[in-house]
């Protein structure tokens, strides 16, 4: 028992803690995800194995897209031939970390025995009913909520959804649309230092 006191205090010596750049470039890739999961819970671990998951998914896009970036500035058009393939490349990554991300996670789920594990609902307490009646799965007393008031709110909320996402999808294409009129007419002006909005 006191070799094992030791190795902690030995642990703890200053010469042990990591530099500060060292636990910023490589403590975002390495985290105690068992620790995290025996001391917090199986929760917050998920979402710290996320954080690593996607910080070392991110470091390769980040390059590719440094390159596509300094290809952009070196021959001075924003429309490089390079970006549709930049494009292509950020949709399969994404679809490679989203299957990476579940095996991984699949993994960890096996590691700390939450492969099956569901929670079990409960009613949120904020859910009012108009009255209450027998459930006839358990045979309590549940708040009952009439369907087609449902409906009516789902009518009426999903035509202002679409209604705010179609205005929303305007002024995304009026904002590029004029963003890139704006940039053909600069660099067409051939003159560094005026800007022509017309």
């Amino acid at each position: 028992k006191e070799d094992g006191a030791n190795e902690n205090t030995d642990l703890a010596s200053p010469e042990h803690i990591p530099r500060f750049l060292y636990r910023l470039f490589v403590g975002c890739f390495y985290q105690p995800l068992d620790s995290i999961e025996e001391y917090y819970g199986e929760k917050i671990a998920f979402y710290f194995a996320w954080l690593q998951h996607s910080c070392f998914h991110l470091l390769y896009l980040s390059v590719v897209g440094l390159i596509v970036f300094i290809c952009q500035l070196t021959s001075g058009n924003w429309d490089h031939p390079v970006r549709p393939w930049f494009s292509i490349l950020v949709m399969i990554w994404s679809f490679v970390v989203m299957v990476t991300w579940r095996r991984r996670s699949n993994f960890l789920a096996y590691q700390w025995g939450t492969l099956d594990y569901e929670e079990e609902e409960v009613a949120r307490p904020e859910f009012k009913g108009t009255e209450y009646r027998i459930c006839p799965i358990t045979n309590t007393w549940i708040p009952y909520y009439p369907p087609w008031k449902r409906w009516l709110k789902m009518c009426i909320s999903i035509p202002l959804t679409f209604g705010f996402t179609l205005v929303t999808l305007l002024g995304i294409l009026i904002l590029y649309g004029n963003r890139d009129v704006m940039l053909a007419n600069y660099f067409a002006s051939g003159d560094d230092h005026t800007f022509q909005l017309s």
